[in-house]
């Protein structure tokens, strides 16, 4: 049983609110905070388009369609280099998904995988 919550706590994900059409963080996992080094008063409210993650070498292209699944609700996937707080470089996988609550899709899923 141990195991399983251990592989619950490492899963790294975020989950944002499109009802007001922006898009914001309402809960990041600990296994997010830890991932990208932020805590998650840093990350509550803002866009779910994690922007802050992103560096000089970070595509703007992939961001903007990360962003455009948001706003469209449809499913996205991307591997984005985003950057930790501490400034290190790496790649994630993103998964983007929602589901249907009162025929509006909300809230909208992000995954990250290292």
């Amino acid at each position: 049983m141990r195991k399983g919550i251990s592989y619950h706590e490492d899963r790294s994900f975020l989950v944002g609110n499109i009802r007001d059409g922006t898009c914001h963080i309402i809960y990041c996992s600990d296994g997010f905070c830890r991932l990208t080094g932020y805590s998650r008063a840093e990350v509550m409210q803002r866009p779910a388009s994690c922007e802050f993650l992103c560096g000089p070498l970070t595509s703007q292209q992939a961001v903007t369609s990360l962003r455009e699944a948001l706003q469209e609700g449809v499913e996205k996937h991307a591997e984005i280099l985003y950057y930790r707080k501490d400034g290190l470089p790496y790649y994630y996988g993103n998964r983007i998904s929602g589901s249907l609550f009162d025929n509006r899709l909300t809230p909208s899923v992000q995954k990250f995988n290292e």
